[in-house]
């Protein structure tokens, strides 16, 4: 009897550990994907950020939207950085490829009409390089947001 309960006692403890162990897994993953997420997200926000600036700054000439043109191509880079670093598939990487070259293009472009235009012709030409850029980022949020649920599908069918 008491062989039988400590092989039992062993295999329920085997099975703890290994529930403990995927369970830990899965909320690194989930935790890896949310903060891809953030980082797709950040990138949205500083485009568009960049994008006001980039307008007040023409419109104004003012030191203060100056710097704060220079703090958003920061934030822009840094943000790039971060999202490079949570690629996890060839699909991801292709998308990152993808919003890296149309974030370079919009800064590209908006750094040349700005020299050339008046400021409201400038926004306007701007705005298709920043559909571009910004569409594609949001491309990568919604792949990302999608693989925040991934590790949830391996325990719970979810409908389509």
């Amino acid at each position: 009897m008491s062989a039988a309960f400590m092989v039992l006692v062993l295999l329920i403890s085997a099975f703890l550990r290994l529930v403990t162990t995927r369970m830990r897994a899965t909320g690194e993953e989930i935790a890896r994907a949310t903060q891809s997420v953030r980082a797709s997200e950040e990138l949205q926000i500083h485009l568009l950020n960049h994008n006001r600036e980039e307008f007040l700054f023409a419109l104004t000439k003012s030191k203060l939207h100056e710097a704060k043109l220079a703090e958003e191509r920061a934030e822009i880079a840094r943000w790039l950085s971060e999202a490079e670093e949570y690629i996890e598939n060839e699909e991801e990487g292709v998308l990152y490829s993808e919003v890296s070259e149309s974030i370079q293009s919009y800064l590209a472009a908006r750094e040349q009409i700005s020299r050339t235009r008046s400021p409201l012709d400038a926004s306007t030409l701007g705005s298709a390089s920043l559909d571009a850029a910004y569409s594609k980022a949001t491309n990568l949020t919604k792949l990302n947001v999608q693989q925040v649920g991934d590790p949830f599908r391996a325990y719970v069918p979810m409908t389509p």
